[in-house]
């Protein structure tokens, strides 16, 4: 490693000094750039000092001199670049005079093309002046010939403006004798024009004179300036030529050295590059053999948990099926022994039992349908329900367990409230239901209040405030965040006293959530807890209630249909059997698949009714031998699912592959008939 360390200094060092010698030749001429600096800033000036001629504003002369200064100040830069180079020097001393020379030039063409300007102004200005004292010349001649006397006073009154014209002669300022005219006392009309048109003649011709001078001026002043240029232009040329020739030497010159150093540098990289190749190969024959055991292990794990999440699903299955199918008879028989003829203390108890199954099943079904529940997939129900009648199931359900331990149930429903509302009626029995069991299991004296106020009531929707207080053992504020995570309680001794699986604030959690809501937790150890669910409701309308009305269906509406059903659980087929029968149809029992596909081999029935799970032959099996019949009227019989399986993706399996409807167990009589019915209307 250290040889390799060594190597890699001595290239770097290298590569250091070869950048260096490229830099070097890459490097931008900065005499060359300042140099056209200088001449740019040249041109600047130019076009200041042009501003005075064009315009005659004085501030020009200002601006110019500040450019000026700013040449000189390049020039003087360039001097000291050239302080060790006597050619560089020479060239910039002949820049010096030419740049000078030239800044000469632009001020006098300023003041010529400004004086050429005056003389033009003037000239139509004296145009204008003499045409309008022409026209008064006939009316002051007459005026003085009517009245001689007024002569003396033309004469000596103030000076007009042919007084100052015709004077006496007097030098000008560049030497020239002005044109003066006397005017005698007496003149005839005739002779003043004549007189007049001279003097107008004299003025052009002296201004033609003063022009043709100007203009060999400024043809001298231009020719001068392409002289001053061209001197310029060819002393720019020699200085670029000899700084080409000076970096062609140093080209050379470092060529050289690039030469010897890229030798070098490649000879280095050659060797160190063996040492890497090995270095590397090594480690990648290392790397490789652990990334070997790091996938066997990644694949081992991979197995492992799709078994352990094949199980698990297998497990909730199985489970789930044989929770349900009991249950599916304890709230079925309850709701037909409910619906019976009955004394008056039968009946309540037979409304108890009925209410006792149907919350049963409600606790149920999330804890079978956790798997469901935890991965998103449970759907929200719309139906119509009154918010009293949940608190009445809820004071019904638990009054006795409140009684037996000495405690107070109160119920506070806020008058605002809706009397209907539109939503899933279940879950928020279940999260009552769950809250009201917590609040009573911790508690040993005092009150547990289940209350509900409306908060907001705007565009058809109305957001409701539930809340379940109690003067329970509280949570200590450091658990409080930790109780709405699965399998979790506040204490460890919590479990083994009070017993739980640590789900139950976990499903309301979710429950709540899923139906768009928010749940807190305010609490206070000793003093007691505070669960408050903020859900929102859809209003409930006319046409929602007859939407979500449970239809009515007459106790013969299946008469004359045959009805097969199928299932290895005798007490589910019992059921079936009573229900179906009360509305008219002739149904045949059978405990298997095999004797299930007998049956419809003779019998023909209109529907078969089956569970998907039995002992040998299950019902997906069964119904791919009825659709693969060669009997077109077997292979049309329709059939529907009565599971207590509710494996995600079974229902939209059994549709399909040809089922005609799928029911979850433990249903309620008017599930089934409303399934039953729903299969004949697709069928015909």
């Amino acid at each position: 490693m250290s040889a390799i360390a060594f190597s890699l200094y001595i290239i770097n060092k290298q590569l250091k000094e070869h950048s260096g010698l490229v830099n070097k030749i890459n490097d931008p001429n900065v005499f060359i750039q300042t140099w056209d600096r200088a001449l740019g800033k040249l041109d600047i000036a130019g076009e200041t000092i042009n501003r005075y001629g064009t315009t005659s504003d004085s501030s020009a002369f200002a601006d110019f001199d500040v450019d000026r200064n700013d040449i000189y100040v390049v020039i003087d830069s360039l001097q000291l670049l050239a302080k060790n180079n006597p050619a560089r020097k020479k060239l910039v001393d002949s820049l010096y005079l030419l740049v000078d020379k030239r800044l000469e030039l632009y001020v006098i063409r300023a003041y010529s093309i400004n004086e050429n300007t005056d003389m033009a102004a003037f000239d139509e200005a004296t145009k204008k002046v003499v045409e309008k004292e022409n026209k008064s010349v006939d009316k002051d001649f007459k005026s003085i010939t009517e009245d001689p006397s007024r002569l003396n006073a033309v004469n000596t009154g103030k000076q007009t403006f042919w007084k100052r014209v015709f004077t006496k002669k007097k030098k000008r300022k560049d030497g020239k004798e002005d044109l003066t005219i006397f005017i005698p006392d007496t003149i005839s009309k005739k002779q003043e024009a004549e007189k007049v048109n001279r003097i107008i003649s004299n003025l052009r011709q002296a201004e033609l004179t003063v022009k043709e001078e100007n203009l060999k001026k400024m043809l001298a002043l231009i020719a001068d300036e392409q002289l001053t240029d061209s001197r310029l232009y060819t002393l720019t040329r020699q200085m670029e030529q000899a700084e080409i020739n000076v970096t062609e030497e140093q080209i050379l010159t470092t060529a050289g050295s690039l030469n010897d150093s890229t030798r070098d540098i490649m000879i280095n990289l050659g060797a160190a590059g063996i040492v890497f190749l090995l270095l590397f190969a090594f480690l990648i024959q290392r790397d490789a053999n652990r990334n070997y055991r790091l996938q066997r292990q990644l694949n081992t794990a991979r197995i492992n948990a799709e078994m352990l999440a094949k199980a698990r699903e297998d497990f909730a299955s199985n489970m789930s099926h044989e929770i349900r199918t009991p249950l599916n008879a304890l709230v079925g028989f309850s709701e037909q022994l409910a619906n019976s003829y009955l004394s008056t203390k039968q009946q309540t108890m037979a409304n108890a039992l009925l209410r006792s199954s149907k919350h049963l099943m409600s606790v149920i079904n999330p804890v079978l349908d956790y798997s469901k529940l935890i991965a998103g997939k449970t759907e929200l129900e719309s139906t119509l329900f009154s918010v009293a009648d949940v608190f009445e199931d809820v004071k019904l359900l638990f009054e006795n367990q409140v009684t037996d331990k000495g405690l107070k149930l109160k119920l506070e429903l806020d008058p605002k409230v809706p009397a209907t509302i539109l939503g899933d009626v279940v879950k928020l029995r279940q999260v009552l239901y769950n809250l009201v069991s917590n609040a009573i299991k911790f508690t040993h004296k005092g009150d547990i209040i289940v209350g509900c106020k409306l908060l907001t009531l705007a565009n058809n929707a109305a957001t409701l405030r539930f809340e379940v207080s109690d003067t329970g053992i509280g949570i200590p504020a450091d658990k409080i965040n930790s109780v709405f995570e699965e399998f979790t309680q506040a204490d460890n001794s919590i479990t083994r006293k009070y017993g739980g699986t640590g789900l139950g604030l976990n499903i309301v959690k979710r429950m709540v959530e899923l139906q768009g809501g928010t749940i807190e937790l305010l609490s206070t150890q000793d003093v007691g807890s505070s669960f408050i669910a903020t859900l929102t409701y859809s209003i409930s309308t006319a046409d929602a209630i007859n939407n979500n009305a449970e239809k009515e269906f007459s106790k013969d509406i299946f008469k004359g249909k045959t009805i097969l059903v199928c299932d290895d659980e005798e007490m589910n087929t019992l059921l079936v059997e009573h229900i179906l029968s009360t509305y008219g149809a002739s149904v045949i029992v059978t405990s298997s698949a095999a004797e299930m596909l007998d049956k419809v081999e003779h019998i023909i029935p209109d529907l078969v009714l089956t569970d998907l799970h039995m002992p040998g032959m299950d019902g997906m099996e069964a119904l791919e031998h009825i659709r693969g019949n060669i009997n077109t009227r077997v292979a049309a019989v329709p059939i529907a699912a009565l599971t207590g399986d509710v494996k995600p993706g079974e229902r939209e399996r059994c549709l399909e592959l040809g089922m005609k409807g799928f029911l979850v167990k433990p249903f309620v009589e008017a599930q089934l008939v409303e399934l039953v019915d729903s299969v004949f209307i697709k069928s015909r």
